[in-house]
C-alpha cells in the first residue's frame, strides 16, 4: 500500500492535472493492485499497468454514453451525440500532441506521464457522463 502511495504521489507530481486514483472504483482498485506488483515497480510495469486502466476506463465510456443515450429525449440524445463526437475529437488530438511529447531526451517517465494523463482524460469523461445519468435517474 504505501510502495502504491508512493507510485501516486510520483504520478501526482508529475501530472499536476491527473485524478487521483479513486479506492472505490473497481478500475482505480484493479490499477492500484497492478501498480503494487513487483511488475508495476518497474517504468514498463507502470505504463503496462495505466494501459490496462486506460482499456478499462476506454470500455466503461462506451458503457457510461450507451447508459445516458437510453435515457435522454431524442433532441437531448442528439446533442450529447455531437458532444461527444467532439470529445472524440478533442481526445484524439489530446493524445497526438502527448504523443510528441515521447522522445529519447525527455526520459522514460514521459511516457507513464501521458499514459496516466491520456487516462485521466478517459476517467474524468466516465465519471461526467456517469454523473448525468446518476442526475437525470434522479
Amino acid at each position: 500500500m504505501l510502495r502504491r502511495r508512493l507510485v501516486v504521489l510520483l504520478l501526482a507530481g508529475a501530472v499536476v492535472a491527473a485524478p487521483a486514483i479513486a479506492e472505490d472504483d473497481p478500475i482505480d482498485v484493479q490499477l492500484g493492485t497492478c501498480l503494487d506488483s513487483p511488475e508495476g515497480m518497474t517504468t514498463q510495469g507502470m505504463v503496462e499497468c495505466i494501459g490496462t486502466a486506460y482499456d478499462a476506463w476506454d470500455g466503461a465510456l462506451n458503457e457510461a454514453y450507451r447508459s445516458l443515450m437510453a435515457s435522454l429525449s431524442p433532441e437531448e440524445a442528439e446533442l450529447l451525440r455531437a458532444a461527444q463526437r467532439e470529445w472524440i475529437r478533442f481526445r484524439d488530438a489530446e493524445s497526438n500532441f502527448l504523443g510528441s511529447l515521447l522522445t529519447v531526451d525527455r526520459g522514460t517517465m514521459m511516457r507513464i506521464t501521458v499514459n496516466d494523463m491520456m487516462t485521466g482524460l478517459v476517467k474524468d469523461r466516465v465519471l461526467q457522463l456517469r454523473s448525468l445519468a446518476d442526475d437525470d435517474a434522479n
